[in-house]
């Protein structure tokens, strides 16, 4: 018996085999962090193509300026139609917000477009209303009722209606200062 059975040699053949199964050990523990890897850089894609085709999405709703511009949009079907190609990658929930606030936020700028080129039409009528005005404050009455008779800044029919309903009787808050 030349190599006798002992604790020693039979640690001495044990250690060869765990270090086997260190190694199988280690091998299989890298291939689950490749994995995990792997799974981390596909959710990782998934949320940037969501994110890049819910944005293009909001480009397309955001492109049309007017309210009738946006409603044959969605008659069309183009909206839908872009979003079916892009599957469940793309944010549905806040794109479908969007859409429902995108009319009434066309509406409300096409409202206040109007009303600006209202104001702005009316301007040339207001500036001579506001020296009539100027002109009652300072007591010179006589000047004032000649832009009754002046026809030449636009509307004498609302500086008469001004001059006679409040001759002498505004305050300077009344008067429009540009």
């Amino acid at each position: 018996m030349d190599n006798p059975i002992t604790w020693r040699s039979r640690h001495n053949q044990m250690t060869g085999f765990g270090d086997t199964a260190q190694f199988l050990n280690n091998a299989f523990q890298g291939a689950m962090n490749l994995a995990k890897g792997q799974e981390n850089l596909n959710n990782s894609n998934w949320k940037q193509i969501s994110e890049n085709n819910t944005a293009e999405v909001e480009a397309q709703i955001k492109q049309y300026a007017s309210p009738e511009e946006y409603q044959a949009a969605l008659k069309s079907g183009a909206i839908q139609s872009l979003m079916s190609g892009m599957g469940a990658q793309v944010d549905r929930k806040g794109i479908g917000q969007l859409m429902e606030s995108r009319l009434a936020t066309l509406q409300g700028q096409t409202k206040a477009q109007d009303e600006y080129k209202t104001w702005e039409t009316n301007k040339a009528d207001r500036d001579p209303l506001n020296q009539m005005k100027r002109l009652y404050l300072a007591g010179k009455t006589a000047e004032g009722d000649a832009f009754l008779t002046d026809t030449s800044w636009g509307n004498p029919a609302i500086a008469a209606e001004v001059a006679i309903s409040s001759k002498g009787a505004f305050a300077k808050t009344d008067l429009e200062m540009h």
